[in-house]
């Protein structure tokens, strides 16, 4: 028997696909119109927004990239990487 929590788990990341297949299958306009649906007219999601402002209405919507679940270990390594480096004094 599996245990429920990766059972939930599984679930929930399908889900996420298929809302996320829905949102890029939207046009811009589309898009925009979702948040002011969601979050209210101009409130909220601003680097969303700010990135939709800044494709042209006529440029074709392409799948968006994957975004890989990390573990919060990975997400540690990934922000902090390099930051000695260029920190460093000579």
């Amino acid at each position: 028997m599996r245990n429920k929590r990766l059972d939930r788990l599984e679930k929930r990341k399908e889900e996420a696909k298929k809302r996320l297949e829905i949102y890029h299958k939207l046009t811009i306009a589309q898009r925009i119109a979702a948040l002011d649906k969601r979050l209210g007219k101009g409130i909220g999601a601003k680097k969303e927004r700010e990135r939709l402002a800044a494709v042209p209405v006529s440029a074709p919507v392409t799948e968006e990239k994957k975004v890989a679940v990390k573990s919060p270990k990975e997400k540690f390594i990934r922000k902090y990487r390099g930051k000695d480096e260029k920190n460093k004094i000579e």
